[in-house]
């Protein structure tokens, strides 16, 4: 009986060191993907061209890559009226007992 509950609470530990590190990551890349999205913003001027969404994206790929090499920027956007630039970003969680990736995260700006 007493192998049956240490079993349950090793299961129920690792749920919450796993929970734990997932949530971290989420906060983490949330934070960094909407300083990158408000530097590519901020980079593009007052132009909505071409040019203009190019550098903003490459701002925000290098304001990411210097905050965190591990977080991939996988999508960016600038819409031209509003010169809102929208990223998406993808991290994978360290996890014990789950191979959990914290999925893709959009940050507008």
């Amino acid at each position: 009986m007493l192998v049956i509950w240490l079993l349950i609470l090793t299961v129920i530990g690792l749920a919450v060191l796993d929970f734990a590190s997932i949530t971290t990551t989420r906060f983490h890349i949330a934070d960094l993907a909407s300083v990158a999205a408000e530097d590519g913003a901020n980079a593009t001027g007052s132009s909505g061209s071409t040019t203009a969404e190019r550098t903003a994206c490459d701002a925000a790929r290098t304001s990411l890559a210097t905050a965190d090499s591990s977080i991939k920027m996988t999508n960016c956007m600038l819409d031209p009226t509003s010169l809102e630039l929208t990223i998406t970003v993808r991290k994978t969680a360290h996890t014990i007992a789950a191979a959990w990736s914290t999925g893709v995260l959009p940050a507008r700006a």
